[in-house]
């Protein structure tokens, strides 16, 4: 039965009109809830009434002033009337713009100023050049207009979106490299909240995307800016925006071999929730200058901190994957705050990224028999997820499929469909071809002429003509 996305319920076919049935489920709303949303939107009747005396007005004053011009034609031209006339018509100054609020803005009290900021700035904007390949190509400025405001147009936003389109103005008014908080323990600076846009449109329903990130690198902002733990916005990047934006801040020149303050590069945070597309284009970009199969985490034993261990790339992304390393503080919660914002991943971009790290010369740490070495127990448990006796902590509903697709993939039981076809092809390719005639039995040569049948069988042609 149709579903109504408004009441929630699913009615009968008789209950939407013909418009609303070739509508999907989430945007498909009955006639109660049409009528309903019309009642909403009628304007009473006082207000209605007002309105048309308003227009009744505005027509005889229109029909007042086209009598009085037909009037004054009609008149001889007179020059000194002429001049007094014109005398009371001169061009008006325009009135300077109203200040800029810097502070302390909203929607409800600074909205006119808000728009105005925007047909400045379009202007300067459309001179600077838009960037191309990221949803701005052929915009003008109306569109601009109406782009900005759909950004700026979220009173929860507002911290942001207004400095940053003060800093693409520029100037006096702002700096587009200027340092906003709003729930961060520290001021970061404007691009590091920008590349975040999957963060803060899961937590304050922000609407901007890689345009925005492209429009604050057009207007001058710097990828080499660092918060307290020396993180850039490429590593911010790697969990909270997408394949596009990474590639905006390669080529404005990030460097892909920073490191924390704890000694990691970007391979961490783009293992943590995985995505098999910026997986590649790291190893495509980054992988000569931060090598996968370098890449080491180091932790210490609890007991003796003298004792440590280095933990390989796919070591952390197993233990990321089957909740047995921490991401955060939080005692009790080994579930990434990626995941538990956006969703955890997919079971193929895990197991695709796991893939492409170890085609690229990435392994496992050899066994160790130390007590305290998680990276043995973190294999084993993977290993033998389906025992009995294993039980996950705070896991999510999807955990105990990931580790099972995981032990299959370092089995090689399961491989995703991308990576099969891929194997199928390089097979294709090496897969020699059978140079022996089916009825005479002996190897053909180039000059046998050898014939393939559209089955798919070669033989020469001296068979093909005695047959």
């Amino acid at each position: 039965m149709p579903f109504c996305s408004d009441c929630k319920e699913e009615k009968g076919r008789d209950c939407f009109t013909k418009v609303q049935l070739r509508k999907a489920d989430t945007v498909r709303r009955c006639k109660d809830c049409i009528k309903q949303q019309q009642k909403q939107n009628e304007v009473p009747r006082h207000i209605a009434a007002a309105l048309d005396k308003a227009a009744e007005r505005r027509q005889g004053q229109n029909q007042m002033k086209s009598r009085r011009n037909k009037a004054k034609k009609a008149e001889p031209d007179d020059p000194q009337k002429l001049a007094e006339r014109t005398r009371y018509f001169q061009p008006r100054q325009p009135c300077p713009p109203a200040p800029l609020p810097t502070s302390d803005i909203s929607l409800r009290n600074d909205i006119k100023a808000i728009k105005e900021l925007i047909r400045h700035a379009v202007p300067i904007v459309l001179n600077r050049g838009l960037p191309s390949g990221v949803g701005l190509d052929g915009f003008c400025q109306r569109k601009l207009e109406a782009r900005f405001w759909e950004v700026l147009n979220n009173e929860n936003a507002l911290w942001l979106t207004y400095p940053f389109l003060l800093g693409l103005v520029g100037g006096e008014l702002g700096n587009i490299n200027k340092r906003v908080n709003f729930i961060a323990p520290e001021p970061h600076p404007i691009l590091h909240w920008l590349v975040q846009f999957n963060l803060l449109r899961a937590q304050l329903g922000y609407c901007g995307n890689e345009d925005m990130v492209a429009l604050a690198l057009r207007a001058g902002a710097s990828v080499h800016e660092e918060v307290s733990n020396k993180c850039t916005a490429l590593f911010f990047s790697m969990k909270y925006s997408n394949v596009r934006t990474v590639e905006l801040l390669l080529d404005a020149g990030a460097k892909v071999d920073h490191k924390d303050c704890y000694g990691h590069t970007v391979w961490k945070n783009a293992a943590e929730r995985p995505n098999s597309r910026l997986i590649e284009l790291l190893l495509e970009r980054c992988n000569e200058l931060i090598p996968v199969r370098e890449f080491i985490n180091t932790t210490r034993d609890c007991n003796d901190l003298s004792v440590s261990f280095a933990w390989t790339l796919p070591d952390t992304m197993l233990a990321y994957y089957s909740l047995m390393l921490p991401t955060n503080d939080s005692e009790g919660c080994p579930v990434p705050v990626s995941w538990k914002i956006l969703g955890p991943p997919t079971i193929d971009d895990i197991a695709v990224s796991l893939i492409r790290v170890l085609q690229a010369g990435a392994r496992f740490s050899p066994p160790t028999n130390h007590p305290s070495d998680m990276r043995a127990q973190n294999l084993a448990l993977v290993t033998h997820i389906d025992s009995p006796c294993v039980r996950i902590r705070n896991a999510i509903p999807q955990q105990y499929e990931i580790i099972r697709r995981l032990r299959d993939v370092i089995y090689g039981r399961w491989i995703p469909e991308c990576i099969g076809k891929e194997i199928q092809e390089i097979n294709e390719l090496k897969s020699p071809v059978d140079s022996t005639c089916l009825i005479c039995l002996t190897e053909m040569e180039s000059d046998d002429v050898p014939i393939t049948l559209y089955c798919g069988h070669r033989f020469c042609l001296e068979c093909i003509k005695a047959l």
